[in-house]
């Protein structure tokens, strides 16, 4: 099922095999959110600095104890 949340600009990161989403909170400092999708349920996973901006599947691979 593909879930789509156009005011918020969720986007579902591919290249992972857990239902994470990730949106910017501030698209010019670059800070971002990723969030995990749970039997319905949306659930913080990381709240990510701009300045540690990187590939979005890397970043869940360095801490993919958050991310079940």
């Amino acid at each position: 099922m593909v879930r789509s949340w156009p005011r918020t600009r969720l986007h579902r990161i591919e290249s992972v095999k857990q239902t994470v989403y990730r949106a910017y909170i501030d698209k010019i400092s670059g800070w971002r959110i990723h969030l995990q999708l749970i039997d319905g349920n949306l659930y913080l996973r990381d709240v990510i600095a701009g300045q540690l901006h990187d590939e979005a599947s890397e970043v869940i691979k360095r801490k993919k104890i958050r991310y079940k």
